[in-house]
């Protein structure tokens, strides 16, 4: 699952950020609020920035775990976001455990095909 971002204009408060899914062609709008922004707009897009890619990141988990629930997979689905987020203050706190769980979403999915 792959995204190509788009910087698509820029406002006195934030930018604006197209993001469009590879496989679907389906398109995400966001407006990412400048002051929350470690970097500023580059000349050719948005420059990366480690938020940016958590959000690019948490967008693909959705796409999967979408793609799982269109496959009839409901049960193997919350089982997994309960592995991650099991109430409001317990949740995973180190990369290692969150891409464990990201492994077991891919793998699954590829298994069913």
């Amino acid at each position: 699952m792959d995204l190509m971002g788009t910087y698509t204009g820029a406002t006195t408060i934030g930018l604006r950020i197209r993001l469009k899914t590879l496989k679907t062609n389906r398109i995400i709008h966001f407006h990412y609020l400048r002051r929350r922004l470690h970097s500023l707009p580059g000349k050719s897009g948005p420059l990366d920035s480690i938020r940016f890619e958590a959000l690019r990141d948490g967008v693909e988990d959705y796409e999967m775990l979408k793609l799982l629930l269109e496959r009839g997979k409901v049960d193997e689905a919350v089982e997994l976001c309960n592995l991650a987020v099991r109430s409001i203050t317990e949740y995973v706190r180190t990369p290692k455990e969150f891409l464990s769980i990201r492994l077991k979403l891919i793998e699954r999915l590829e298994s069913i095909g």
